[in-house]
């Protein structure tokens, strides 16, 4: 940008990270005038997943949510996420017990072994999409069950969730 001699220019800066650490950049403004140094300043801010975890979904409660659900054996329950363009999204339930997971809405079954929603071991999802949902039930508590949820490619859960389960 070219600021004629005299004038005066606005101009934004807009910050849009996929990732909850706080972020340092330093902006640095070139000027043509002999008596004026460099113009440097530095900004810094944390940015959000671009992931919400609403308290419910089309099949009830959302497993994924902030608040502690009761969790009861043969209920169905949502798993529930809404996505920004750009954001991505896994979670994994790991387990040794039967979970069913039927119907769903922008996930992606991450195993193509478990077809058909039944799983004995753990359950992976994955999505891209903006709107997801998913019918999920536990079976034959009780027994607890950890989810951990990795946003953007995160190689490491972003978050855990522990559920208790009881008949």
């Amino acid at each position: 940008m070219i600021i004629p001699l005299g004038a005066r220019q606005t101009f934004s800066i807009n910050y849009n990270p996929k990732n909850k650490e706080e972020q340092t950049a330093s902006i640095l403004i070139k000027n043509n005038d002999l008596d004026e140094n460099l113009y440097t300043f530095t900004i810094k801010g944390a940015g959000t997943s671009g992931i919400t975890y609403p308290e419910t979904g089309i099949y009830g409660n959302n497993i994924l949510g902030e608040n502690s659900i009761n969790i009861i054996t043969r209920k169905s329950y949502s798993l529930r996420a809404e996505l920004i363009e750009g954001a991505k999204l896994k979670v994994v339930i790991l387990t040794s017990e039967d979970i069913w997971a039927k119907d769903p809405l922008g996930w992606i079954e991450y195993d193509p072994n478990n077809i058909g929603g039944m799983f004995g071991a753990t359950g992976v999802f994955i999505s891209e999409s903006k709107n997801n949902d998913m019918n999920i039930s536990f079976w034959d508590g009780p027994y607890t069950k950890t989810i951990e949820i990795y946003e953007n490619d995160s190689v490491t859960p972003t978050r855990t969730k522990t559920l208790s389960i009881s008949n």
